[in-house]
């Protein structure tokens, strides 16, 4: 106990930033490391080293779509999504909402050659190639993963909420975690999510996730949108000493990202949203406190 209470006061009030990680293997956490820090060139030597984890297709993801070079994708894609279905159809909520998270397509651009809809369009038709009676029953059919795309209060879904139609019996409902069940037509605002953005992945994570990049030219492709596509979601960790203590929107960005604060992006303030509202959905109060104008205070009692 005297250890201990000598390593906290050593410490202080402060910011502790773990630097080992658990969830994901050295390879990955070379590359990440390489992109929160700009070393692009070092990036590009940990991909093309053939680090742990990770699968570099150098060619362009359009311009070789259909070729062998993205086989990894089409058979990733096909197997999770039709093991999705096949649980979906036997009326398996939770094996077939598991199952979304383990493969998913990521695109910079919701249209264009690279973007969303154009893979979206591309995974269906290689699940009607190779899935027997792929989507006969319509647009509402047993296996379709989706996406939320607009907060709905009523039935306490929120945007980016994933979710599953499922046979149930003799009808379809819409299945999400938390035990929600819908019939199909109360969802206003839904995606079918085999492809989703980056922008759209924020707070979420995938036991596989091919990230499919536009041009290098592209204005998108920031250092920002690479980090979030190659974690999915950053992680500050914090110590109990810095309970109570307000950290400016520098300061986080500082000990998550490692570059400068720039006053005129709020990618904290979206952060910290989809961390409260991850705590909310897990049944746990989100104590993270607004100081207004300043930052943000992780308060115990909250």
């Amino acid at each position: 106990m005297k250890a201990l209470t000598k390593a906290a006061a050593a410490i202080g009030d402060g910011i502790v930033v773990l630097d080992r990680v658990h969830r994901y293997g050295e390879g990955i956490a070379e590359v990440a490391d390489a992109i929160r820090r700009g070393d692009a060139d070092g990036a590009i030597a940990a991909l093309a080293a053939g680090v742990e984890g990770v699968t570099w297709i150098a060619d362009d993801p359009a311009a070789a779509a259909e070729s062998d070079v993205m086989r990894p994708v089409r058979d990733g894609a096909v197997a999770a999504a039709r093991t999705v279905i096949q649980a979906a159809q036997a009326g398996d909520a939770r094996a077939a909402i598991a199952t979304l998270s383990t493969f998913r397509v990521l695109c910079a651009h919701r249209r264009g050659a690279h973007g969303v809809a154009t893979w979206m369009e591309r995974i269906e038709r290689w699940l009607a190639a190779t899935v027997p009676g792929f989507a006969a029953e319509g647009e509402w059919y047993a296996g379709r993963p989706l996406l939320v795309t607009e907060n709905d209060y009523g039935l306490r879904l929120y945007n980016g909420d994933t979710g599953v139609v499922v046979a149930e019996d003799d009808r379809l409902v819409a299945a999400f975690d938390r035990g929600l069940r819908f019939s199909p037509t109360r969802l206003s605002a839904v995606d079918t999510a085999y492809a989703m953005t980056i922008h759209k992945s924020q707070g979420s994570q995938f036991g596989t996730a091919a990230v499919l990049l536009p041009e290098p030219d592209a204005r998108i492709l920031t250092r920002e949108l690479l980090y979030t596509a190659y974690l999915r979601f950053p992680r500050a960790f914090y110590d109990r000493h810095a309970t109570g203590q307000v950290l400016s929107r520098e300061q986080i960005l500082r000990a998550v990202w490692g570059y400068e604060y720039d006053p005129g992006t709020n990618v904290v303030d979206v952060y910290i949203g989809y961390l409260r509202r991850k705590l909310r959905t897990q049944g746990t109060n989100a104590p993270i406190v607004t100081v207004r104008s300043v930052g943000y205070r992780l308060d115990a009692t909250a």
